[in-house]
């Protein structure tokens, strides 16, 4: 399943796939790719843009039949009003591995649900762990990215996306190794 890129995936509240994708609640699909950034990117626009990316995954969760996004995709990954596009990453993968609101919560060998206390609440307001599922489906495949020469992308922003892509990619490969 893949969000629809480009503006119609930052309009708030609304989660809008690609024609070619399966619906964003189909249980058939393993993989749910989150596209959250304009068509045309703006790198002095980019803090606004990004600082409604928390509401979007809940709404995205919400639209999905409650499943996290696999990967989110965005431009300018550094720049947002609150926490930022790591803070999403942090708590998604807190929720994923252990149930927890924020990764740092996480306890090796922990059952799910016990969480460290870190002066935030225990969970995020996407879920529970009784709602969230834990699979063993791994990406395998090539990802091309490129800048279109009329879209005033830099490649800054192609690096970043990379960059986020791969920090999550590792997280999932940590979180299978844990598993095992």
């Amino acid at each position: 399943m893949v969000m629809a890129a480009g503006d119609p995936g930052i309009v708030p509240g609304s989660c809008p796939n690609r024609k070619e994708s399966q619906p964003l609640n189909s249980r058939s699909a393993s993989l749910f790719m989150q596209n959250y950034f304009p068509t045309m990117p703006v790198q002095n626009e980019a803090c606004k843009e990004n600082s409604g990316l928390p509401q979007m995954v809940q709404a995205c969760y919400a639209a999905a039949g409650n499943r996290i996004p696999n990967f989110i995709a965005v431009n300018f990954y550094m720049r947002s009003n609150g926490g930022g596009v790591f803070d999403v990453q942090d708590r998604i993968n807190g929720l994923t591995l252990c149930g927890c609101n924020t990764i740092a919560a996480c306890q090796v060998g922990a059952p799910m649900g016990a969480c460290k206390d870190t002066g935030a609440p225990n969970r995020t307001p996407w879920s529970s762990p009784s709602e969230s599922s834990v699979n063993g489906n791994v990406y395998s495949g090539t990802t091309e990215f490129r800048t279109h020469p009329t879209a005033g992308a830099s490649n800054t922003s192609t690096w970043s996306s990379f960059v986020l892509l791969l920090s999550l990619l590792l997280t999932v490969k940590l979180f299978a190794s844990f598993m095992h």
